[in-house]
This record gives structure tokens, sequence and C-alpha cells, in this order.
């Protein structure tokens, strides 16, 4: 249900940030319960779907962590492929990527993709491609920016290069 309310509109986002501890706790501590897990990791990544507003609490709890550990580690399926959907909305945020960089976080990252993109489970595959797009494209909240790889820790804004076309004098027109 917390999913459901975060998925269509960042509007309910204020009143579900108190969810995000409990939703961790259930990610890491209910290893019996694959469902619970899914359910939590899928939670988590719609906190984030529609904008970054969460991002700063998702960070300091720990969810990119989490859902990596899920993510590398995790041999159920489907609490796998949930936490590679979600980490990859997670990464759509600049918050999200400096948090990655800033701490020991971006060598786990890499390992995920690489073990993803040759995983036998087309599901796997195709939500690590879909991470390691987001990862190659510009944070959704830094509209004019590129973003380098996260092995190089840096980040580097661009600013947009226009080029108009040139102006053409008119020639007279006959009469």
């Amino acid at each position: 249900a917390l999913g459901n309310a975060a998925f269509h509109s960042p509007t309910l986002y204020p009143y579900l940030v108190a969810a995000v501890a409990p939703l961790v706790q259930a990610l890491e501590s209910d290893r019996d319960d694959d469902k619970t897990r899914a359910n939590a990791a899928g939670a988590l990544g719609n906190l984030a779907r529609n904008g970054p507003e969460l991002c700063a609490e998702l960070a300091a709890r720990g969810v990119p962590q989490a859902l990596l550990k899920v993510a590398e580690a995790d041999a159920p399926e489907a609490p796998r492929r949930i936490a590679l959907f979600s980490l990859g909305t997670l990464v759509a945020w600049s918050e999200i990527r400096t948090h990655l960089q800033r701490h020991p976080l971006d060598t786990q990252l890499r390992s995920v993709v690489r073990d993803g993109v040759s995983s036998p489970d087309s599901t796997i595959s195709r939500f690590t491609a879909r991470l390691r797009s987001k990862l190659n494209s510009h944070p959704a909240d830094l509209p004019h920016a590129t973003s380098s790889s996260l092995s190089t820790g840096t980040t580097a804004l661009v600013a947009p290069v226009v080029v108009a076309p040139p102006v053409l004098p008119l020639a007279p027109r006959a009469v």
C-alpha cells in the first residue's frame, strides 16, 4: 500500500517519509519472506519515482546500500529484480549519485551492474541495463548536467551549447 501511495505522485511523500526506516528494516531483516523484501524494495524505489524530495532521507537511512546488498547477494530472484529496478529509479537523482560517490559503494555498484548484465535471468539483465542506462544519463533533477562515471568520483556540469542558424540576407523580391 505504501508503494502504491507513492507510485503516481509525490503529493504524499511528506507523509510517507516515516515509512523509510521500517521499509529498510523489512528489506534487511525478513530473510525468510521474499515477498515482503521484494515489496519493501519496490516501495523504497517508489519513494523516489516522482521526484527527489525524499532522496536525502533515503540516503541517510541507507536505502542505496540496502538495495545494493539485495541486488548483489540475494539468491531469490524476486527481491533481487525489484532491488535492481529500484536502484535504477534512485540513481536518476543527483543526491543519490552523490551519496554513492561519497561512500565506498561505487565498486559494489559496478560489480552489481557487471554481474547483472550477464545474468541468465532476462529480467535481471533488463533491469541491470536500465540501471546502467540511468547511470550513463544526466541526473533528472539537473537538466543541463552530464555525469561522468561513478568510478571517477566526479560530476561535471556542462552548460548546453545552442547554435543558432546563420542569418542570411533576404534577396529582394521581383515585383
